[in-house]
């Protein structure tokens, strides 16, 4: 599933106040459905898999305008990880399309596609391109949470895996990235996980279809360094969302949803778990000119919880 929004060239100046934007900006954010927000299903050799029958793309695209307020960016990024994290149903996709117009009056517009196959991608590129212009940012995203004993992942799990959550990445950065490069501005941000760096046992096929985002990453940098086209990844650890309330709904153990992060929160660095803002700050930082030389980096968004760098 995806999700992707329109945001702005400008982020937040050193004191918190808004900074206009200086030129359209298309910001396609992909965002994936994290672990048990599918419904599960067992394989043939006994393995948990998310049911690929609703591993499809829902898209939404944000225009922004001049003069946001911190209090409108706020409201903007809420709308940009609710959306996506509660699966990003067209109703849902409705709903955040419009909090996130009453920040302004920016054009937003929902896309559906599949961008698990080419034609998905080609399509909802298009239709994005024709509904709003040029694309500036790019936010790959889009996924599921799908792990085994190696031994029982079938050549079909590890095609449908490769497809929705690398594929999808390669198709859309080859579709934005010439323009990009001929406008000697552009923003690639992938979105991945911490196991793309350190892979835990039973953590294939995501893990290492993530760790194979994470080499496009480098690659792309490399690319387009020289035309100002900047590509990062951003690894993400344990963060509210729908994903743990459908978890804590799950475990009926009659704690509240409060609780229920303490205690996952005990075992973080940090001492709690991300706030979904706090994520989607780091992307818009890296979308704007705030982050103007940086490329080719792997961030985690983990609250330390990764040991690898």
């Amino acid at each position: 599933l995806s999700l992707r929004l329109r945001s702005w060239r400008k982020a937040l100046s050193p004191r918190g106040e808004g900074i206009p934007h200086r030129r359209r900006q298309l910001c396609p954010y992909p965002l994936r459905v994290l672990r048990d927000s599918l419904p599960i299903k067992t394989n043939e050799g006994g393995g948990r898999r998310h049911d690929a029958d609703h591993e499809r793309a829902q898209c939404s695209y944000y225009r922004g305008k001049p003069g946001y307020r911190a209090g409108d960016r706020e409201t903007l990024l809420r709308g940009w990880w609710q959306c996506g994290h509660r699966g990003a149903r067209q109703g849902v996709l409705d709903e955040a399309r419009g909090e996130i117009e009453t920040c302004g009056d920016g054009k937003v517009v929902s896309i559906s596609a599949d961008v698990s196959t080419a034609e998905g991608c080609a399509a909802a590129f298009a239709a994005a391109e024709e509904a709003l212009g040029q694309v500036d940012v790019l936010v790959n995203n889009a996924g599921s949470s799908a792990r085994a004993p190696f031994v029982e992942i079938s050549d079909a799990d590890w095609q449908a895996d490769i497809d929705l959550k690398l594929f999808a990445a390669i198709r859309l950065t080859r579709l934005a990235f010439p323009p990009m490069r001929a406008r000697k501005w552009g923003r690639v941000i992938n979105i991945l996980n911490t196991g793309a760096k350190a892979p835990p046992a039973e953590g294939a096929p995501t893990a290492i279809t993530r760790a194979a985002g994470m080499a496009l990453t480098k690659v792309l940098a490399s690319e387009g360094a020289g035309d100002n086209v900047l590509v990062n990844s951003l690894h993400v650890g344990r963060i509210e969302s729908d994903q743990w309330v459908q978890r804590h709904a799950a475990e009926n153990k009659g704690r509240s949803l409060e609780d229920f992060y303490a205690e996952m929160g005990r075992t973080l660095p940090m001492g709690r778990v991300g706030k979904a803002q706090e994520f989607a700050n780091a992307a818009l930082f890296l979308a704007s000119d705030a982050g103007s030389y940086i490329t080719g980096t792997a961030i985690n968004v983990d609250g330390g919880l990764c040991t690898a760098m």
